[in-house]
């Protein structure tokens, strides 16, 4: 590895890692390119940041300008905020749980400052 070092705020879920990257975007093509060395079947990918936002697992991680990092709801581009309509035919308790699921993701992945504007947009999809 040289003169990397694996940081203390590199996450690992499943096959997904998240780490912020301090040296050059040939650096970490390389970086990669040895990590893929290691074992055939095991090959490794990266994302680099896109107008300061990338998404990780179901949050959407933003960088600030002050540096700070504010978190939300991540939809794919394909989402289409279609949910189980309420008057079909399924149990009742599967009609209630989408929307609580819906604000507890909301609550669980959202920064303070965009939690109210995810809980908002829950309940626009609930009421509409």
């Amino acid at each position: 590895l040289g003169s990397y070092r694996i940081r203390e705020d590199w996450v690992r879920f499943r096959d997904d890692t998240w780490t912020l990257w301090e040296h050059s975007l040939d650096d970490l093509k390389n970086f990669v390119k040895y990590l893929n060395e290691l074992d055939p079947n095991i090959q490794w990918t990266f994302e680099v940041e896109d107008a300061k936002s990338i998404s990780f697992l179901d949050v959407l991680v933003t960088r600030e300008d002050n540096g700070d990092f504010t978190t939300s709801v991540y939809r794919k581009p394909m989402h289409s905020d279609r949910y189980l309509h309420f008057s079909s035919d399924h149990p009742f308790a599967q009609k209630l749980s989408g929307p609580s699921t819906l604000k507890s993701r909301a609550i669980k992945y959202c920064s303070n400052n965009v939690l109210l504007q995810a809980i908002e947009a829950c309940q626009g999809l609930i009421y509409s």
